[in-house]
């Protein structure tokens, strides 16, 4: 027997999480959430921020919404290189994410990249491992090398909405002429989605169709202002 990550009762070997705790990961209703962004709501109409947002991606699908376990064990994960929780985080995705691969059918996924200097800090990319993972189980080709992070910026997480914007400039460079028509952009967390739309513009320009965005895990307030 084995005991569970979070809260220390026994599991099945080989198990890191029990299954209250995964039932603890707090799943987002699409009938009270943006059709677009995936904001909490009311409704399933576009949010008032949406409505006034250039978005260049097609659409995002996103299972979770980033409660306080999911922001405990992917700290985990980032910031202490706990390597058994990424199994967690890749099965998550591939049962959830069911339903968007069988409506869709990209070409490849492409993960959210890291600028070497913080990969070397870290030693890997979540997002690229997560790619992985759900690429073999859909049977779709992962390519990190599409896009690659340039310049070294402060993390997202840290900034607000207007500095968020202003640390992008200039910070991704994309492969000119790609080949592909349809990508997925994959992402842990999609928090005011600054990230992956000024990526998915950068791949357009590239002459790619349609940009999708995946992630596990939607911050639950979200601000461009």
């Amino acid at each position: 027997m084995t005991r569970c990550y979070v809260c220390f009762n026994k599991t099945s070997w080989g198990q890191v999480l029990c299954s209250d705790c995964i039932r603890g990961f707090d799943v987002i209703d699409l009938n009270q959430s943006c059709p677009m962004c995936k904001t909490s709501m009311l409704s399933s109409e576009m949010c008032g921020a949406c409505l006034q947002k250039e978005w260049h991606f097609e659409t995002l699908a996103v299972p979770f919404y980033y409660n306080a376990m999911a922001r405990y064990l992917l700290h985990d994960l980032k910031f202490y290189q706990n390597l058994l929780l990424l199994p967690i985080f890749a099965n998550l995705m591939i049962e959830s994410l069911s339903d968007y691969f069988k409506a869709h059918q990209p070409e490849v996924i492409i993960p959210v990249p890291m600028h070497r200097w913080r990969m070397l800090g870290r030693g890997f990319n979540q997002a690229h491992e997560l790619a992985k993972r759900l690429g073999r189980a859909y049977h779709i080709n992962v390519n990190p090398h599409v896009v690659q992070k340039i310049k070294h910026t402060p993390a997202q997480a840290r900034l607000d909405a207007q500095a968020r914007h202003a640390n992008l400039k200039a910070s991704f460079k994309v492969e000119k002429h790609q080949a592909f028509k349809h990508v997925v952009l994959l992402d842990d967390i999609f928090t005011t989605g600054t990230t992956v739309n000024a990526l998915a513009l950068e791949l357009i320009k590239s002459g790619i169709e349609r940009v999708d965005v995946i992630a596990l895990f939607r911050a639950h307030s979200l601000s461009f202002f």
